[in-house]
C-alpha cells in the first residue's frame, strides 16, 4: 500500500531562521532577520518544486530584496498582513492573498503590522541559481543544496576573468 506524502501546517517544523549557515550570519539592521522556516516540500520528498512556511515576526523581513535568474516563487499568505516590495514599489498584503514573482522580479516581504505573519512559498528549483541583492549591491550564487553552500560576493569586487589562473 502506498504513503501519501502529505503534512498538515499545523505540523511542519520551524527552525529559527538558519541556524548554523554561515552566509546569513553577521551584524544586521534591527528590522532585518527576523522570523521562523521550515521546508515542507523537501520534508515530503519533492525535488522539483520547493515549499516551505514562513512565519515572521511584527517589524520583522524574513529576506532582503533580492532577485531571482532561475527561480520564480509564488507566496501564499495564510495569515496576517504585511508588505510586499516589489520592483521599488510597495503593497499592502493580507491573509488569502497569493503573489508571483516571476525570475528576475526585485522583491521582499515584510512584516508592517503587529502581529505575526505567516506565509507559504511555493518555488521552482533550478540550480545553479543566482540572486542579486539591489540595496546592497551583492549576488549569489546558490549550487544544488547537496553540492555545498552558496556564495555571496559584491558585484564591485570586479575581477578579470583569468586573474590567479596558472596554465601549468
Amino acid at each position: 500500500m502506498s504513503e501519501l506524502p502529505m503534512i498538515n501546517i499545523k505540523d511542519i517544523d520551524l527552525i529559527d531562521h538558519f541556524p548554523g549557515h554561515n552566509e546569513f550570519s553577521g551584524p544586521t539592521p534591527d528590522k532585518a532577520r527576523g522570523g521562523r522556516w521550515g521546508k515542507i516540500g523537501q520534508s515530503l520528498g519533492s525535488r522539483k518544486l520547493g515549499c516551505s512556511l514562513t512565519v515572521v515576526p511584527p517589524g520583522k523581513v524574513m529576506f532582503p530584496y533580492h532577485i531571482h535568474h532561475a527561480n520564480e516563487e509564488m507566496v501564499h499568505v495564510v495569515s496576517g498582513k504585511g508588505t510586499v516590495r516589489y520592483e521599488d514599489e510597495e503593497f499592502a498584503i493580507n491573509e488569502g492573498d497569493i503573489i508571483l514573482f516571476p525570475i528576475g522580479s526585485a522583491h521582499q516581504i515584510r512584516n508592517t503590522s503587529d502581529s505575526e505573519l505567516r506565509y507559504l512559498v511555493f518555488s521552482t528549483l533550478v540550480f545553479p541559481e543566482v540572486c542579486e541583492y539591489p540595496d546592497s549591491e551583492k549576488i549569489s550564487a546558490m549550487p544544488e543544496p547537496e553540492r555545498g553552500r552558496f556564495h555571496v560576493t559584491y558585484k564591485r569586487d570586479k575581477r578579470p576573468y583569468w586573474e590567479s589562473e596558472t596554465l601549468d
